[in-house]
């Protein structure tokens, strides 16, 4: 059951800080210093033993060894904790919260090796945000609503608003659109232009299906952005397209190879993607490492190494959030040499 997983756990953890440690065991039955912690011989409660542990001064320790344990090795449990991926955990409490973030620390220390290829970086977010979690996401996304109170003060959407009313758009593709709610607006405002959103999580793509079958000039696919298949090309093509996030979760080789693509489907790509807030987009070289699997991005310079003109560019802090920004870009296809 699920509190048994969660008591295994912190069990084994506290077996493995005694290893690391090289503590060892009570044979009367205790667990060793580490668990004991002048305890006396009385056995106590798993919640008092957590409380202890996380007091130690192993309690890294035995969160880094949670983390992994429960990431390789006991994916029931993973899974349960990753619901909680959207709100970074901030919905747990006591040992969940804790074995959180202690999942979370291993899924950012192997993401982000430099050893680990876009394949497993892809498979490290999908259990984090694909299938139930993607689906869960999508609903969280859905419930805060479209325009909400930032939208003003996200510049993409003024460019995207320009580019509709001029009237030459005729088709607009957003990709990585999670919810929908964004392209769902934009379908029911301009009913004579074609829109499609795409994910890369089938579980999502079908929610989003159903969800929005009553938007007639509106459709939903399968869209993995590193994809290099010829199928998966012609789906991306469109007069536009549009991203509200989702990049930042991509590395830089498929960043790269996504703008690569994207220039032969399109004519001009509108970015609207988080950074973090100390992060300069104009004048970084490479992508740095942020939080929960993504990126800040130099994304200028990635769209001018791929052939694309970026024409207008703006930056917002939201109020309140001191560690990341938004940065928005408008870019054009430049032609083929």
């Amino acid at each position: 059951g699920g509190d048994s997983e969660f008591a295994y756990a912190h069990r084994i953890s506290r077996r493995l800080v005694r290893h690391i440690t090289n503590q060892p065991s009570n044979p009367a039955g205790g667990h060793g210093s580490v668990a004991r912690l002048g305890a006396g011989s009385v056995r106590r409660k798993p919640e008092q033993e957590f409380v202890e542990l996380v007091m130690s001064e192993h309690a890294s320790i035995a969160q880094r060894a949670a983390g992994w344990l429960i990431l390789h090795g006991l994916p029931p449990l993973r899974n349960r904790l990753l619901t909680s991926w959207t709100q970074a955990g901030t919905d747990l409490a006591g040992m969940r919260r804790w074995l959180f973030d202690g999942l979370s620390e291993t899924l950012d220390r192997e993401y982000y090796a430099a050893s680990a290829s876009t394949g497993r970086r892809e498979n490290l977010k999908a259990l984090c945000m694909g299938a139930d979690s993607g689906v869960h996401w999508a609903r969280t996304y859905l419930g805060r609503g479209f325009p909400d109170a930032l939208t003003s003060q996200l510049m993409m959407f003024t460019y995207l608003e320009e580019q509709l009313i001029e009237g030459r758009i005729r088709s607009v593709h957003q990709v990585a659109c999670c919810s929908g709610r964004e392209i769902g607006y934009y379908a029911k405002r301009y009913p004579e232009i074609d829109f499609c959103g795409s994910d890369v999580e089938p579980q999502i793509v079908e929610f989003l299906r159903e969800h929005w079958r009553k938007v007639p000039n509106l459709r939903f696919e399968v869209l993995p952005l590193e994809s290099t298949s010829p199928q998966d090309r012609a789906c991306l093509e469109a007069d536009l397209v549009f991203a509200s996030g989702g990049l930042h979760y991509m590395d830089e080789d498929s960043l790269k190879s996504f703008f690569t693509h994207c220039r032969e489907a399109c004519k001009t790509l509108l970015l609207s993607q988080p950074l973090a807030a100390a992060f300069d987009p104009l004048c970084e070289n490479e992508s740095t490492p942020r939080i929960q699997l993504s990126w800040s991005h130099p994304y200028v310079r990635y769209l001018k190494e791929t052939g694309w003109a970026p024409s207008r560019q703006a930056e917002m802090q939201p109020p309140g959030q001191a560690r990341f920004k938004n940065f928005a870009v408008e870019a054009h296809a430049q032609p083929k040499r």
